[in-house]
């Protein structure tokens, strides 16, 4: 069982295909708000990317396999130099290091998650996020939340965090797709943890392993850790007689599953072949409505189609167009070695031009103008983009705050727990009777 980043190490470790791993040092996994993420090579890229930064190796040199002079010349760099190319790669792309790296044929991880999923071990999984995981109670105005920039921040971060191959192209289309949906950044942000979530949980159903699948719809409070102090007990804020009930029944799903493989009785799990049903769990008695835990069809319909369908055609589109365009570039720069492959200022670029001009070559004149052009748009782009890496710099700040804020709750609810007058001895003395009719047979299930 785990959270966050431990619910990424249980995701990982339950598609281990290493012996004695998955189905025998564990039987069962409880990954909760953190979808396992290996995107194949991203470390190495990520790499690369550093090194080219620093001026420590090129597309050839890398490829070539040679990695010693690369790694002395990064040696030989400061480790602020490092730091900061590191963090204009994670500007740029959405994401840089990050996560465990590809072991290898025999390792604990020998390749990336789409493909661990295709073979992983069949071991029952009791999954799901919070409804509102990024959407953190932050003085953040809405109309900067819902503006092109913040889309385009938290769109690369998704679409770089989902794996796909051309984070521009699918960030573009995500981009149009959510401003149009009129909801915050910060929602849309949640979303790269449902559908991170539902795919880890489709291949365990495909695996041959039952899987229950939640959502956290509890409206009083359901941003990313909220559900903790309902499984665990501790809890930042004075608890009233809902949340102590609803407690008792979410700490309960979670002792019937390790103890039985089930959480509950009505609780279905994910339907064969092809289902995407879930269980919403919210409790409430306020105004007359009486809301309990209950099974939904279908999780979050709208996200798994842009995600899971959409997504992927632009991506692959994306990359047919990449194809053609490199194989036509390399047949222009074939049939056109004379050309310089030199770096010249706009200055020195004129010249020949004018010479050409003057020696009555028009082709070449029009060539040397047309390098002209592209210095000058080329000059022009750093403006733009150290613009929105401005902007995104911003919007980093605040996603690292809303982390630093759940881990906030976590510990003050522990020091609360210590501190507080009067200790939760009502719920711990009910949920011990439960537990305890429980085992006497006397009740099938605890909740």
């Amino acid at each position: 069982m785990g959270h966050s980043s431990g619910s990424m190490s249980v995701g990982l470790l339950s598609m281990s295909p290493m012996k004695n791993v998955a189905g025998h040092l564990f039987h069962q996994g409880i990954p909760m708000s953190g979808p396992p993420s290996i995107t194949k090579d991203t470390n190495v890229q990520a790499t690369f990317r550093l090194a080219e930064h620093a001026q420590c190796a090129t597309k050839e040199h890398w490829d070539d396999g040679h990695f010693e002079p690369i790694i002395d010349c990064l040696r030989n760099k400061s480790a602020l130099e490092l730091l900061a190319w590191q963090r204009t790669i994670e500007e740029q792309d959405g994401a840089g290091f990050f996560g465990p790296s590809i072991d290898g044929p025999n390792g604990l991880f020998p390749a990336d998650v789409p493909t661990m999923m295709k073979s992983r071990p069949a071991i029952p999984y009791m999954t799901g996020t919070t409804s509102k995981e990024f959407t953190f109670p932050l003085p953040i105005p809405d109309q900067v939340l819902a503006s092109e920039q913040a889309y385009r921040a938290a769109c690369k971060m998704t679409t770089s965090a989902l794996g796909f191959s051309n984070v521009d192209a699918v960030a573009d289309a995500c981009t149009n797709y959510y401003s149009k949906t009129k909801i915050l950044a910060s929602e849309m942000m949640s979303e790269m943890f449902f559908v991170g979530t539902f795919k880890d949980a489709q291949s365990v159903r495909d695996a041959g392993a039952p899987v229950y699948l939640y959502s956290f719809d509890y409206p009083k409070i359901s941003f990313h850790s909220a559900d903790l102090g309902f499984v665990m007990g501790i809890h930042t804020i004075e608890q009233d007689a809902t949340d102590d009930k609803l407690e008792i029944i979410y700490s309960g799903y979670f002792a019937n599953f390790a103890r039985v493989g089930r959480p509950a009785d009505e609780w279905q799990p994910m339907k064969v072949p092809d289902g995407s049903n879930y269980f919403s769990i919210d409790y409430s008695d306020s105004n007359g409505t009486k809301v309990r835990p209950h099974n939904v069809d279908s999780y979050h319909p709208d996200t798994m189609g842009f995600w899971l369908v959409e997504a992927p055609k632009i991506d692959a589109s994306s990359r047919n167009n990449q194809t053609t365009t490199t194989t036509k570039s390399t047949t222009t720069t074939a049939s056109n070695d004379r050309k310089s492959t030199t770096t010249a200022t706009t200055t020195q670029r004129v010249q020949p031009a004018t010479k050409a001009v003057r020696n009555g070559d028009r082709n070449e004149a029009k060539e040397a103008a047309q390098e002209v052009r592209s210095e000058k748009i080329v000059k022009a782009e750093p403006v733009v983009s150290s613009a929105a890496s401005n902007w995104e710099t911003a919007f980093w700040v605040a996603i690292c705050g809303c982390i630093a804020l759940s881990l906030v709750f976590v510990v003050m609810g522990t020091l609360r727990l210590f501190k507080a007058k009067r200790a939760p001895h009502i719920i711990a003395d009910e949920r011990t009777s439960l537990l305890h009719d429980y085992r006497n047979g006397s009740v099938k299930q605890v909740y």
